[in-house]
């Protein structure tokens, strides 16, 4: 929270919805990190992060979109 309010940017969640996916946490939670890092480092001040959780075809989606550089 502290980098975000340096930087004023913002991280937002496009839908509220939960599912359940069988997965290896450890490196969801490493990748999930990864893209925040990122997002705090690289993209810019005044920047948004767009999550997008979805499900199609019996698969579950995240997609990670910033207005950034």
């Amino acid at each position: 929270m502290p980098m975000l309010q340096k930087n004023r940017q913002e991280i937002i969640c496009a839908e509220n919805r939960t599912f359940f996916v069988n997965l290896d946490s450890e490196k969801a939670i490493q990748m999930i990190h990864n893209i925040f890092s990122n997002f705090l480092k690289y993209a810019g001040s005044g920047t948004i992060l767009s999550v997008k959780v979805s499900r199609k075809d019996g698969w579950a989606y995240i997609t990670f979109a910033d207005n950034g550089k």
